[in-house]
């Protein structure tokens, strides 16, 4: 007997300026949830890590799932970043609390068809 479940997901734009960084892993907690999709929360990638003001310690790596509890996350401490193609927009607060992260704009993208 097999066993089929469905996954959908938003997807979230790469917003890694570089392949260095370093990460650390953090505990996650349901109240920072900040995406509900199909009955479950999320915190979503390229969110501020724990807050987005002057405790901010990094940045979520990769979308996790927190319906069930606490959970520990990848978070990036470290590393080049596209600050306007993360899921929230880091306030001034916030880039100064990540000191060893740099925030650069992302160059605009267009397809030739």
């Amino acid at each position: 007997m097999s066993y089929v479940v469905q996954k959908d997901f938003t997807t979230v734009p790469n917003f890694l300026a570089s392949e260095h960084m370093i990460q650390k892993t953090r505990q996650a907690t349901t109240e920072m949830s900040n995406l509900t999709e199909n009955n479950k929360q999320f915190i979503k990638g390229g969110t501020i890590y724990p807050s987005n003001d002057a405790n901010a310690e990094g940045i979520v790596f990769e979308s996790v799932d927190v319906t069930n509890g606490n959970t520990p996350i990848s978070v990036i401490v470290a590393g080049r970043i596209y600050k306007n193609r993360l899921h929230t927009a880091p306030t001034e607060e916030a880039m100064t609390a990540m000191k060893d992260i740099t925030f650069i704009d992302a160059p605009a993208m267009e397809r030739s068809y």
